[in-house]
């Protein structure tokens, strides 16, 4: 690869005076637009599972949300197993060589990013590859032990092999290194800058990232190859541990956000409104058709404008944005003020009544921010007491978190890897070859059957029930009550219309619900727009380039739904009574289940005991 020229002195002056120690977050960012800009944090966290709540606690404070998280010295217990966080994707470090090992790396869902993991002798890394149009970019997260057996120059020799096969045109390298820098007379320390250099990387920061008592050193480094050179570094304070955060901000051409790292805006639906639309909306053309597809089309149509009139842009309050929901506005108060007293002790260091108060009232807020978040997920498990689903989902969010889901799909990671695909191309491709396997099982498993030997069957007679199966028209009850046993909350499909819109405007749209539902039924046709389902592959583990590996998850349309409930109802009630479904299928009915299905088991096999019959038991 060949390097960009490197910065000229009077440039690389320029940005190491850019290099500034600010007092909290929001003194740094409040000086850039990040609208097209990408943000960097990192922070040595001596233990995540120790700190992570009050770095959450101080991200809340400032209100910002930066694009990468990087955390180092993770501990090897929470980078085994990490917190999830919402709007994040979580990439860990494998394999931590000893307890305080471990980084750690939350990138924002917006970016499609890929994972190599990096381990040299006496450090470990992570290597987050990511595409902002035609570029490419690469975040290389490293801890380094700074044990006496983690020599300086092996570490630099691997470090500079791993380099050199970089192609990305942005790297950055950020971490714990824990090499002190500038140095004098240290040729281990001379070595590492040397090299690093050499490979086009510039130094972005001249301050001490870590000041105690007695010692101040700059072991927290942050590096950059780039064709950019407006980039803004940054070490931020904070008492969290023995540690500054620092920071990286710098400008991309093709990423744009709207409102910079906060979410200020939000469609919310005016529900009055939409009470007074649906009033007035006139229904005739949809209740006096006779063509079902007609009228469920027009049904869906004036729903999806009727639901996008009473729609509105909300300014969410700051109130509304947390990172977790056991953070209080109090604990926000507390930090502001710990944060007082820190600068207070800072300016008065002679002050030693000062100092002691801050310190008590740092341990105090720490014991706050402990005490709350115990306090919320034990009410949370009080309220659920009797739902053990509900219980099981507290529990799971308190010990990993607020879960958020990988948004790409592992299929479209594979072919941006492999075959060095634009995101867009190869979302394009994955739904392509996803929907033409998905849409040949039914034909795969039709085919297999049939070739399958079943033996002469034509002398076999089956049991046919005098009664036959009539799908009853769907009365107002009827409605009712499959709305009262629908969940609001359940996922629309690609039409958007959620269940809860029709359940709360139930007295508006009966009617031209009810004539679409019995013109099917009467019809013995199903509407061509319920057959269209928005499919979401859900990755089951295995090979992720095998379209075999995708579970397909159907989001249906609310109102199909609805009208495939009254079907199922009724042709279930109709097996029941006819005793059609062998009297040993405990699966998908009514009181009937696990508990019966042992006890059927267990009856039988005492019967063959005391009976003393050799026979096999299918089960």
């Amino acid at each position: 690869m060949e390097f960009e020229e490197l910065p000229s002195d009077r440039d690389f002056c320029s940005l190491e005076q850019q290099s500034n120690t600010y007092e909290n977050i929001n003194d740094f960012v409040s000086k850039y637009d990040l609208g097209d800009k990408i943000f960097i944090f990192h922070m040595n966290i001596r233990s995540a599972s120790k700190n992570l709540d009050e770095v959450l606690c101080m991200l809340e404070m400032s209100k910002v949300m930066p694009d990468f998280l990087v955390f180092t010295e993770a501990f090897g217990t929470f980078v085994c197993h990490p917190t999830s966080l919402p709007g994040y994707t979580c990439h860990s470090s494998i394999n931590p060589r000893n307890r305080n090992d471990g980084v750690v790396v939350y990138s924002k869902n917006i970016f499609s990013c890929t994972v190599v993991q990096i381990s040299f002798k006496g450090a470990t890394g992570l290597d987050i590859g990511f595409t902002i149009g035609s570029e490419s970019y690469s975040l290389i997260g490293i801890y380094r032990s700074p044990s006496a057996n983690c020599d300086i120059l092996e570490f630099t020799d691997e470090l500079t092999k791993t380099l050199k096969g970089k192609t990305a045109n942005h790297c950055f390298i950020v971490g714990d290194i824990n090499i002190d820098l500038p140095s004098e007379n240290n040729p281990a320390v001379d070595h590492y800058m040397d090299s690093i250099s050499s490979m086009g990387f510039l130094s972005l920061l001249n301050e001490p990232t870590r000041v105690l008592h007695d010692s101040k050193t700059q072991i927290d480094h942050v590096f950059a190859r780039t064709k950019v050179l407006e980039m803004f570094p940054a070490i931020i304070k904070s008492d969290i541990t023995n540690h500054f955060a620092t920071a990286l901000i710098f400008p991309t051409a093709s990423f744009k956000r709207s409102h910079g790292t906060k979410i200020r805006i939000k469609k919310v639906i005016g529900y009055k409104r939409l009470e007074v639309i649906f009033r007035q909306t006139d229904f005739t053309n949809i209740t006096n058709s006779n063509d079902v597809n007609y009228a469920s089309e027009e049904l869906i149509n004036v729903l999806q404008k009727s639901v996008e009139a009473a729609t509105e842009l909300k300014k969410v309050s700051s109130r509304e944005q947390k990172l977790t929901p056991w953070i209080t506005d109090g604990i926000i108060k507390s930090l502001r003020t710990r944060e007082l007293l820190r600068k207070k002790a800072e300016r008065q260091k002679n002050n030693s009544l000062l100092k002691e108060r801050y310190v008590k009232f740092r341990n105090l807020v720490k014991e706050i921010i402990r005490k709350a978040k115990t306090s919320f997920f034990s009410n949370q498990i009080e309220s659920a007491e009797g739902n053990p689903k509900k219980t099981w989902d507290v529990i799971k969010t308190a010990i990993a978190g607020t879960t958020s889901k990988d948004s790409v799909c592992p299929l479209v990671k594979f072919l941006i890897n492999k075959n060095k695909l634009q995101t867009n191309i190869a979302q394009k491709t994955a739904c392509n070859l996803l929907n033409t396997f998905f849409t040949q099982i039914g034909s795969r498993l039709t085919s297999s059957i049939l070739k399958k030997s079943y033996g002469n069957t034509k002398n076999q007679s089956y049991h046919s029930p005098l009664n036959k199966f009539v799908i009853p028209l769907m009365s107002e009850s009827d409605l009712e009550n499959i709305l009262k046993t629908k969940k609001g909350s359940s996922a629309p499909g690609l039409d958007a219309i959620q269940l809860s819109t029709i359940k709360r405007y139930y007295k508006f749209l009966k009617f031209p619900i009810l004539h679409v539902f019995n013109l099917s039924i009467s019809m013995s046709v199903f509407p061509e727009c319920f057959k269209t389902a928005k499919v979401i592959p859900l990755y089951k583990g295995g090979d992720v380039s095998d379209e075999g590996n995708y579970r397909p998850i159907s989001m249906l349309s609310s109102l199909s739904k609805i009208l495939e409930k009254h079907v199922k109802d009724h042709l279930y009630a109709f097996l029941e009574h006819n005793k059609v479904l062998n009297s040993r299928q405990f699966g998908f009915r009514k009181s009937a289940g696990v508990e019966e299905a042992l006890y059927a088991l267990t009856s039988d096999l005492y019967d063959i005991r005391e009976q003393k019959r050799k026979e096999p038991l299918l089960c």
